[in-house]
């Protein structure tokens, strides 16, 4: 009777013995998985983050994309917490936090995520109070002194997500001696940083120079109208102008200024419209009006030594040009 009571007993034993490294591995890898995601979005968000300020480099700063860098930034620091949190539960199953048990790239993770969480910091820290302090310029108008800040910590995000990727999938860096993590990861910190400075000031120095080239004024070629001839390249002068022949000679001054000299002409005769008439005096509205007591001497005068039937001398009619020149104002200042 005990031995046929002990069997059932012990087969029930061995499968929970059998389902405990089975729980075990089920909850390994459920942690392993979200701390994966935990990596996938950080490293997502953090380089569409610099994708969009980088084509936003010279889009006035508002409120809108504060709030966006913000929201952003609260992304990337769950993603980092989550990495710590899910990091430390996987260590405690492998490990039980023996640091004998800590492998090389254990190390290397574990100073990559700190470097994740200090930059991070310094985001929230330095770079969006910079952008909340230039609220109305673009970043590409804050100064070099506020530029370079972003750019670092640009590079420091891009560095840190690259080498959590790179560990988190090379089988190579698995069993790699501390010797060559300790010379690689200075290297690729100082080469990323450096590079992003430099890449967002030459995309900066781009920009202006692109913008100075468009702004640069163009000298117009001249208009000929009836009141002037048209050029004639075999009259100018064709030895060229040396110091010692001074300025340019004055007829061809005269006559590239000839357009100019009677598009103003037409303009100041459509503006006084006609000639004051002889033997007529042209006084303001108020002076025609008043009474003889109250106008000047002078317009009294000037009335008395005009003949009374003297006759008006009819207005020529417009020129073309003219008549033109006054389309175009009327159509400037009534339309």
């Amino acid at each position: 009777m005990p031995d046929r009571q002990a069997g059932p007993k012990s087969a029930t034993a061995r499968n929970r013995q059998k389902a405990a490294p089975m729980l075990e591995i089920l909850v390994s890898d459920t942690i392993r998985y979200g701390h994966l995601l935990a990596v996938a979005v950080g490293f997502g968000v953090s380089f569409h983050t610099e994708v969009h300020a980088a084509r936003q480099r010279n889009t006035r700063i508002d409120q809108g994309f504060l709030d966006d860098m913000a929201l952003r930034h609260r992304l990337i620091l769950g993603s980092v917490i989550a990495m710590w949190v899910t990091g430390l539960a996987i260590m405690a199953i492998r490990t039980g936090f023996r640091i004998d048990a800590f492998s090389a790239k254990l190390w290397t993770k574990l100073a990559v995520v700190s470097i994740l969480t200090a930059n991070a910091m310094l985001i929230g820290r330095i770079a969006l109070p910079i952008l909340r302090r230039s609220e109305g310029r673009s970043i590409a108008e804050i100064g070099l002194l506020r530029q370079v800040p972003l750019f670092a910590v640009a590079g420091i995000s891009s560095v840190s997500w690259l080498i959590a990727l790179a560990l988190g999938s090379s089988l190579f860096l698995k069993t790699a001696p501390a010797t060559l993590f300790l010379t690689v990861l200075p290297y690729a910190y100082g080469i990323g940083i450096t590079a992003a400075v430099i890449a967002g000031l030459a995309l900066i120095h781009r920009d202006r120079a692109s913008s100075a080239a468009e702004a640069e004024p163009r000298v117009a070629a001249p208009v000929h109208t009836e009141h002037s001839a048209p050029h004639d390249p075999a009259a100018a002068d064709p030895a060229p102008q040396t110091a010692h022949d001074g300025v340019q000679p004055r007829r061809t001054r005269a006559q590239a200024l000839a357009p100019e000299i009677a598009e103003m002409t037409d303009v100041l005769a459509v503006l006084n419209d006609t000639a004051p008439l002889p033997h007529r005096t042209k006084l303001p509205h108020r002076q025609q009006n008043a009474p003889a007591h109250l106008r000047p001497k002078s317009t009294l005068r000037q009335e008395a030594q005009a003949p009374a039937n003297a006759p008006s001398k009819p207005i020529a009619a417009k020129p073309p040009v003219r008549r033109a020149t006054e389309q175009r104002l009327r159509a400037a200042f009534v339309g």
